[in-house]
């Protein structure tokens, strides 16, 4: 499955990373688990440690003393060519669309000859032209581009470049700190984004929270992506700056009412059914403060307002002042024009 970039409905998507740590079922359990939440994308890393690593990349963050390097980390925890397979078909299966951020061309190729059609350009690799070269030598395939990393005038470049090749692409805001910080998200990012660039904009959010999402999609953001675990107790580097699947819920219906309301305008001017019931029932009617006997005249220091608005509205108030009761009358019913002469 494609993704359709120009689909009104903002897309979400649940990026695992390697939150996988190289088990296939553990994969499988986050499609799953991204399909129940309502994500429209399930997105991975296809990470080749001899193409795209060597024994003097850092950690950013410690993750296991069994891991001498990073290369050692990636090496461990990648998939073969027939283990993405069988990723791939699980998805088909599951209805939700698979997508990958690659990180040498030698990924490209591998996932290429397994029918892969969704990149993600990472924010390491957005000044990575031969990694996009190599996805761009294929049209029509659905770039996204991650901008966390990236000047304006870098992600400029980007923009012309790719439009330039014709290709279908998207734009994501993020701040490439694992937890970002809410004072970091960007979302003034999201607006220029919007006025600047000819093409679907998002955010890719690393805060760990939901509100980010919510505030962007408030703003029209057409793609939202966030990191995902199983638990916020599993151990990984992204887990600061995962959310649960139920979290990952809370943002897919957010994104359903908010699609709602922005697409049903309200007329102030016209009142539904309901309202004009409502509007009846809470609105208030000529009473009276103190009960009065009949033959008693109804003086101004006496007359007042309660609800319902089924009797007489205020704009009568001048009729009924010194008017004489021809019953008695309580204080605990509205005036009506038969209680007087």
């Amino acid at each position: 499955m494609k993704i359709d970039l120009t689909k009104k409905k903002t897309l979400i998507i649940a990026e695992v990373g390697l939150a996988h740590n190289g088990n296939l079922k553990t994969a499988f359990r986050f499609v799953k688990s991204a399909k129940k939440a309502g994500a429209d994308i399930i997105k991975f890393q296809t990470h080749y440690a001899e193409f795209e690593s060597t024994y003097d990349e850092p950690f950013r963050v410690a993750i296991s003393k069994k891991y001498k390097n990073r290369y050692d980390y990636w090496k461990s925890t990648e998939f073969k060519k027939n283990e993405w397979e069988k990723i791939i078909k699980f998805c088909k299966k599951n209805k939700i669309i698979f997508a990958t951020s690659p990180f040498s061309r030698e990924a490209v190729r591998i996932m290429r000859s397994i029918n892969c059609r969704n990149w993600k350009i990472g924010s390491g690799e957005i000044l990575s032209n031969e990694l996009l070269n190599e996805i761009l030598k294929k049209k029509n395939d659905t770039i996204i581009i991650s901008s966390g990393l990236s000047s304006w005038s870098e992600i400029n470049n980007s923009y012309k470049y790719l439009n330039s090749k014709n290709a279908k692409f998207a734009i994501l805001q993020c701040t490439t700190e694992y937890p970002s910080n809410i004072k970091k998200v960007g979302l003034n990012i999201i607006e220029k984004m919007k006025k600047t660039f000819n093409c679907p904009v998002g955010l890719s959010d690393h805060t760990g929270s939901i509100f980010p999402s919510i505030a962007a999609l408030s703003l029209g953001a057409k793609i939202i992506e966030v990191h995902v675990c199983l638990s916020k107790k599993a151990k990984g580097p992204d887990i600061t700056s995962s959310l649960t699947f139920d979290e990952l819920e809370m943002i897919c219906k957010a994104r359903d009412s908010i699609s709602i309301m922005k697409e049903n305008d309200v007329n102030k001017n016209k009142l539904s059914s309901i309202q004009k019931k409502n509007r009846i029932i809470f609105s208030k009617s000529l009473a009276l403060k103190k009960d009065l006997k009949i033959g008693e005249f109804i003086k101004k220091s006496n007359i007042t307002l309660k609800k319902p608005g089924t009797g007489l509205s205020q704009k009568f108030e001048r009729f009924v002042i010194n008017k004489k009761a021809i019953k008695n009358l309580s204080s605990k019913k509205i005036l009506r024009r038969s209680d007087f002469e």
